[in-house]
């Protein structure tokens, strides 16, 4: 058990809304070994925020170029279709901010937003993606059963 964890039920019997010694009591009687079911909340580590940053880049040579080679990441912009976000396993759901890595087995790097769309286009029934998603702090419901009395 952790920091804000709350135990739910013990060995079936509800502890929700009961008082602290009703809840001691119905752990002391459980005997060696209890059976829990406990809510989690677990806080995701916090990632710093983007940076914008002005920069001067000065040639050495001016026939020299500033030595840098452009990049684009295609990412969701919008899911506008509300079936798509229906499933409660945010792991499995499109979501905006979705970075596309591929689309049907293509890698997207480096791919024109034309030549994306005109693969996403071609699909027939079934679109494969694989996208980065950037983590997001946010706090999360886990259950857990059968805890060993004692240990913490």
């Amino acid at each position: 058990m952790g920091v804000n964890d709350r135990i739910f039920s013990a060995n079936n019997i509800s502890l929700e809304n009961v008082e602290y010694a009703t809840a001691v009591q119905v752990l002391r009687d459980s005997g060696n070994t209890v059976t829990l079911v406990v809510r989690r909340r677990v806080v995701l580590p916090v990632y710093p925020e983007p940076q914008t940053l002005k920069l001067s880049l000065v040639r050495s040579k001016k026939k020299d170029d500033f030595g840098l080679v452009l990049g684009c990441k295609i990412y969701v912009r919008e899911v506008a279709n509300k079936a798509l976000q229906e499933n409660k396993d945010s792991s499995t759901v499109l979501q905006e901010g979705d970075v596309l890595l591929k689309i049907n087995n293509h890698k997207a790097d480096g791919m024109s937003l034309k030549e994306a769309k005109k693969l996403i286009d071609s699909s027939k029934e079934r679109l494969n993606l694989v996208v980065r998603r950037e983590h997001r702090p946010t706090t999360a419901n886990q259950e857990s059963t059968a805890l060993p009395k004692g240990n913490n």
